[in-house]
């Protein structure tokens, strides 16, 4: 009899909720998710289509220059709301907690006791120089995962692990970037009230640091191992180019032929340093656009260089310098795409804040695009604004390889 009234209001809970405002949500998370089985699942799949929504809604708003308040409000409450957390009880949703004479926007609490910290700041806030203010906070009440989001991008920490504030950051969601499905099942991972309450939610953010930490020092490595091999020509190394060389051209060299090869183009083979290799490992994490490939570490150069014309969808357009690149390719791509313009581009941003606005004063170097009210970082360099061009073009459907004209 009870399986059949849960079934009954697995049934009627969306039509409800579009009544009730998402009220009886945290009832029904909080309630039916001790029933075992087949309704457990039924209650994953409902959250996961909720989450899935959510995002979408999201996505299909300009929310560019929505306060921090209706921030709060329109993002953060309903996707609490989703994951199980009852926002009209202050005894698990306290807003404006008070800790050492300041104030964190949010703290997830059960029984009285704080679990998780949540700062939100604005929609084009930069983040990053909020996260020590929020941590130092976490710290020092024993927060064991503190949260910094501005609606779109969601930073999560360790407060208590070792290391820098940058260090204890072990995830992050961005919900223009990353794939639906990935966002779903992690907000539930970290977010969900069930697995906070039970501190899944911990155990799974511990094992992600540990994995990260693997990678960092795996990172820190390779390039000691790439040049161990070189400098020492490792036999295996010696035979590997023997063999690859005789199948393009029939014939073995001697050894010493390959370590005399080895030895000559010792300074074009050998890695000059470890920390180029791993900004070059970090920078896909945080690429200003969600198009990632190899050719971006596998470039021409054009340092150095003064650009004199380059070509869009097979116009020409005269420049004098690599900035009017980037504002000429803005320009010609808000010509085109009026309408889309400002939406598409509000996906493109970067770690320390956005690469479009309508406030210049959000930019280090803003310049504005032809008529549209919109300014674009411009504080780049010359690699990076081909880079940055070429994912712009391709974001509109076009050939992402720009022809350049040099002097």
């Amino acid at each position: 009899m009870f399986l059949e009234l849960v079934n009954v209001c697995y049934i009627i809970l969306p039509w409800y909720n579009k009544l009730s405002n998402n009220k009886l949500l945290t009832i029904r998370y909080t309630t039916l998710t001790k029933v075992e089985g087949g309704v457990f699942n039924k209650i994953n799949i409902f959250m996961e289509d909720q989450i899935k929504k959510f995002i979408s809604d999201i996505k299909s708003k300009k929310l560019s220059a929505i306060s921090e308040d209706a921030t709060k409000n329109s993002i953060i409450l309903r996707l609490l709301n989703i994951l199980g957390w009852d926002i009209f009880d202050n005894y698990e949703v306290y807003p404006e907690y008070v800790t050492g004479g300041r104030r964190v926007d949010y703290s997830l609490r059960y029984y009285s006791k704080n679990k998780v910290f949540i700062e939100v700041k604005k929609i084009d806030e930069n983040l990053e120089i909020h996260q020590e203010q929020l941590l130092t906070y976490a710290f020092h009440e024993g927060i064991e995962l503190a949260i910094l989001t501005n609606g779109l991008s969601w930073w999560f920490y360790l407060p208590l692990n070792p290391g820098s504030w940058q260090e204890r950051k072990f995830f992050s969601i961005d919900i223009f970037q990353q794939k639906e499905m990935e966002i779903t099942s992690n907000f539930i991972n970290f977010l969900a009230k069930d697995n906070v309450i039970s501190e899944k939610a911990i155990e799974t953010a511990k094992t992600l640091y540990k994995s990260n930490q693997k990678d960092h020092t795996i990172a820190l490595s390779l390039p000691k191992a790439w040049n161990n091999l070189i400098q020492e020509t490792d036999k295996s190394l010696i035979e590997l180019i023997n063999d690859t060389n005789e199948k393009l051209c029939g014939y073995r060299a001697s050894d010493e032929k390959i370590v005399e090869f080895l030895n000559d183009n010792n300074s074009q083979l050998l890695l000059s340093g470890v920390k180029k290799y791993i900004e070059n490992t970090n920078a896909e994490k945080s690429l200003p656009t969600n198009i990632k490939s190899a050719r971006e570490y596998i470039s021409v150069l054009y340092t150095g260089k003064k650009p004199r014309c380059f070509y869009i969808n097979n116009k020409k357009i005269e420049v004098r310098s690599w900035k009017d690149i980037l504002i000429e390719t803005c320009s010609y791509l808000f010509d085109e795409y009026k309408s889309e313009f400002e939406q598409k581009t509000s996906s493109v941003r970067w770690k320390k804040g956005v690469y479009f606005s309508r406030n210049k004063d959000l930019l280090i170097n803003p310049k504005q695009i032809s008529n549209s009210g919109l300014y674009v970082e411009a504080c780049l360099n010359a690699n990076s604004i081909v880079k940055f061009s070429e994912d712009l073009v391709a974001l509109f459907g076009y050939d992402r390889d720009l022809r350049i004209d040099c002097e």
